[in-house]
């Protein structure tokens, strides 16, 4: 890859500097591992106990997040943070304290003072000038960033939102160097892809199933899943709970300018549930979303995005233990209804200097040329990215980005397990493709068990590059998934759990395969599963942790 430069700066004597800056990846007990940090009192509810370490280090920890057993610390220098770097320290029983993640080092013999000679104004001024479009929810931060050569800069961390009139919403991420203007790093942040009773699914049959269904038992001869949570009130059913809210766009062609839908745009303009006159002699059916369906094929975008976002946060509470696996900012909004937009994506909350400026939020568009819309299991995949931010916060770039999608992948095929408990028609447990349901012509999205059949997805860490498209090389991840949940003894269930528990308590947001696998193992270990057939499923697609598990 070529590299850019925004600004030109001579500063020949830094270009002599040693590169000094190590990482090391970390499993044991804290207080013999973490030598170098300054002293740090306890932190209820974390489990940090006072380290031993240097009092005038440049080095330091902040808490980021504790749940029992668990707390994540995010690595400092010299109070910046350095990027994607966070340790988690770990605590079960009377046992000593022990730490997981990877470990800095040596940033001091490259780092002297965290006094950039490019301010924050100059690297914003120079990366918009770049945008494709409008601006919306500029953010940026100093930080300490780590190049693939383990050199260390003091860097800036730019981040918005964007789109262009004939592209996707975006929201790029910049990392600039403080001292030189070096473009370092630049990617995409966005992941793409029970009373109320109706219509549900699509015209495309699968192989085992029809594509046509109902919620509730109201329409005879169609299979039926269950019925979706409605509020009844006042003779109308309104399409949401607690957790949810389901918004109908009136297949409007907003474009993806109109995202992420703020907090003020909801108010201005009245985005509130949809509704639909109800009562117990229409045995509560949404007919036809209001007039507004059935449309490229797909029957109701609002009866089944609302069923399958709730059918996944059970599976999530049920299954996992999860209560709140989208964590506080709720309800969920989820807007259908979006005329000729060939996509589904998530996005997080978004505050900024502490304001809430938009509440997180799914978007599924009606599709187009390429999809009818994605209102099933690709609500699982998508719904899950936002756990992943809740948790390990997996950078959306490299290795890391391919997990990131990967583990959403995974969360798809665990929505069809849980679904087939009920309902053993709509899975068959054989089919591990992902998004085939949703793509006009029965075409999988991506094949789970045989990542490289679409010609172009890896299934071995031997064919990855940096290059690749996250979508792509979340196939290693994705196969070793497949493999571990048909192994002997092992089931879907068992095989995301630990995905789960890895992304909880092990993975950190530059996790790369290998490290990744070690918070999988360690999970398994933790619940007394066979670690053996873990590392068994992630040999076969090329994938070894480097250390041993406690």
């Amino acid at each position: 890859m070529k590299i850019r430069m925004l600004f030109f700066v001579s500063l020949g004597c830094l270009a002599n500097l040693a590169y000094a800056a190590s990482e090391n990846l970390l499993w044991g007990e804290s207080s013999r591992l973490l030598q170098q940090y300054q002293r740090i009192p306890l932190q209820k509810p974390a489990i940090l106990m006072p380290l031993k370490g240097m009092s005038n280090s440049p080095y330091q920890l902040r808490l980021q997040s504790a749940v029992p057993h668990h707390a994540r610390y995010q690595i400092l220098y010299k109070g910046l943070p350095v990027w994607g770097y966070q340790l988690v320290f770990h605590q079960q029983d009377k046992q000593p304290p022990w730490v997981t993640g990877v470990n800095v080092y040596g940033i001091e013999k490259e780092i002297k003072t965290t006094q950039g000679l490019i301010s924050a104004q100059q690297v914003t001024q120079a990366v918009l000038a770049q945008a494709k479009g409008p601006v919306k929810w500029l953010h940026h931060q100093k930080v300490i960033y780590l190049d693939n050569q383990q050199r260390a800069h003091l860097a800036y961390h730019i981040a918005y939102y964007t789109h262009t009139p004939h592209k996707l919403l975006s929201a790029p991420q910049t990392l600039v160097d403080a001292n030189t203007g070096q473009l370092l790093k630049a990617w995409d942040a966005v992941h793409r892809e029970q009373w109320g009773q109706g219509l549900g699914g699509n015209a495309f049959p699968l192989p085992y199933r029809p594509g046509a269904f109902q919620h509730g038992d109201a329409l005879p001869g169609l299979p039926s899943l269950g019925k979706f949570e409605v509020k009844v009130k006042d003779g109308r059913c309104y399409v949401e709970s607690d957790s949810l809210r389901v918004i109908n766009m009136a297949n409007l062609p907003l474009g993806y300018e109109a995202f992420p839908i703020s907090t003020e745009d909801e108010n201005t303009y009245g985005l509130t549930a949809f509704s639909y006159a109800c009562d117990p002699s229409s045995y509560y059916l949404n007919y036809n979303d209001a007039n507004t369906g059935p449309v490229n094929y797909s029957f109701s975008p609002v009866n089944d995005a609302m069923y399958f976002a709730a059918q996944t946060l059970a599976m999530y509470e049920m299954n996992y233990q999860q209560p709140k696996p989208l964590g506080a900012d709720l309800p969920l909004r989820i807007y259908t209804h979006l005329s000729e937009m060939d996509n589904a994506f998530a996005i997080p909350t978004v505050s900024l200097d502490g304001q809430l400026l938009a509440h997180q939020q799914i978007i599924i568009g009606n599709g187009h040329q390429f999809l009818t819309a994605p209102a099933q299991t690709v609500i699982a995949h998508e719904l899950s990215h936002n756990f992943t931010t809740l948790h390990s916060a997996l950078i959306y770039e490299g290795q890391p980005g391919a997990i990131n999608e990967a583990f959403s992948d995974m969360a798809a095929i665990a929505l069809q397990d849980y679904i087939r408990q009920s309902y053993p028609w709509y899975w068959d447990g054989q089919d591990w493709t992902i998004g085939r349901e949703a793509v006009l012509g029965g075409s999988p999205l991506r094949y789970m068990d045989e990542p490289s059949k679409d010609g172009m997805s890896i299934d071995h860490v031997k064919d990855y590059t940096d290059d690749l498209d996250v979508h792509l090389s979340s196939g290693v991840y994705n196969k070793a998934f497949y493999r571990l949940a048909n192994k002997p003894g092992w089931t879907v269930q068992q095989a995301f759990q630990v995905m789960i528990d890895a992304n909880r308590f092990y993975w950190s947001p530059i996790a790369y395969y290998d490290f990744a696998a070690c918070g999988v193992i360690q999970a398994a270990r933790d619940r007394h599963w066979s670690t053996a057939t873990v590392k068994e499923a992630f040999a076969e697609v090329g994938v070894v942790c480097p250390v041993s598990p406690k």
